[in-house]
């Protein structure tokens, strides 16, 4: 048997540096490939969740004012003349005087007095609908909000793309 001549050994540990160089490159590739996925992934998602965080903020935010303003309404006062309007006298108010809360072209809007557009405030933006319920001395308020979730999530149109946040208010005041 020949042994092997220096030459023949720097090839083949070339060869062999060569193998592990290649083998090292592609391992690295396939994670830079995955990680790149990750992050695109990750912006999308990011995209949908803080537009469905900030919906979502702002309908229990409108749900908020309403419930601060209904509870300290006078129960016997408390009127519903559409499911989009809610009126009431309120004891943080002058007495006598109604104030109302009414949802208009994807606005909540708060008014006093129900005689006057001064003192209006906005609640908030973005809701799809809001409707009012009187039903036994007690207010029910249901908010639908903009909520895109995955294709094919549900069943129907409602459940694919909204959000309802339902509330009940118990007026402290008789």
């Amino acid at each position: 048997m020949m042994p092997h001549s220096p030459l023949s050994r720097a090839r083949s540990q070339s060869a062999a540096i060569l193998m592990s160089t290649l083998f090292s490159l592609a391992i690295g590739a396939g994670v830079s490939v995955f990680v790149g996925y990750l992050a695109i992934f990750a912006v999308k998602s990011d995209a949908i969740l803080f537009t469905q965080m900030s919906n979502q903020m702002a309908a229990g935010r409108s749900l908020q004012h309403i419930a601060d303003r209904v509870c300290n309404a006078k129960s016997s006062s408390i009127s519903v003349p559409s499911a989009s309007e809610i009126r009431f006298q309120s004891v943080a108010l002058p007495s006598g005087q109604t104030a109302k809360i009414v949802f208009s072209n994807g606005q909540t809007l708060y008014y006093p007095n129900v005689n006057t557009t001064a003192g209006r405030q906005t609640f908030g933006k973005g809701l799809v609908s809001l409707t009012f319920a009187l039903t036994n001395q007690m207010v029910e308020v249901t908010a639908v909000y903009k909520y895109r979730k995955p294709k094919g999530y549900g069943q129907t149109e409602q459940e694919k793309m909204n959000g309802t946040f339902v509330t009940r208010i118990y007026p402290r005041n008789g």
